[in-house]
């Protein structure tokens, strides 16, 4: 045997312990076993999928139909997605749940007057809630976030052809 064995290690009842991956990543970069940014790139993903799993299942489809937006994203387009209208307050106290813990950040500005505008705060964490998706699911998201900007009006289209096309 000419390497480092890697072990694997799982929790008994199978359920997101990311805590546990982080500590056996110490303990191999510690023993110069394996470099820590392989650690960031092998285990990032598995701690945020472990902590996206501990939520809510109100606030894991949150964060869910808020990755088909993109990095940023905005209230209304959730409403869109959720079948709520304007101002809807479970969209929101979803939204503000998940601000508390540092999922998402709402932001001082937002592209579209009138309608709150909030970011991922991390890249990792949008991606992973994307890929958890079905193609299906993706799909019908997508066309509903398509409907919502081409509701906002023309000149929205006209103004952010790109943001329209990456939902068609």
């Amino acid at each position: 045997h000419d390497g480092p064995t890697l072990h694997i290690l799982r929790a008994p009842d199978g359920g997101g312990h990311g805590e546990l991956f982080l500590e056996a990543a110490r303990d191999l970069v510690g023993r110069e076993l394996l470099a820590a940014n392989r650690v960031l790139a092998l285990l990032g993903p598995l701690v945020v999928q472990a902590r996206l799993d501990r939520l809510s299942p109100e606030a894991r489809a949150m964060v869910q139909r808020a990755s088909v937006v993109g990095r940023v994203f905005w209230e209304g387009a959730l409403e869109a997605m959720t079948g709520s209208s304007g101002g809807s307050a479970p969209v929101r106290e979803v939204l503000d749940r998940l601000r508390a813990i540092d999922i998402v950040r709402a932001r001082e500005r937002s592209l579209f007057r009138g309608d709150r505008e909030y970011a991922f705060a991390d890249a990792v964490t949008h991606e992973v809630a994307y890929a958890s998706l079905s193609t299906r699911t993706a799909a019908r998201l997508h066309r509903a976030v398509a409907g919502w900007l081409e509701q906002r009006g023309p000149g929205v289209v006209e103004a952010h052809p790109a943001l329209l096309a990456s939902h068609c």
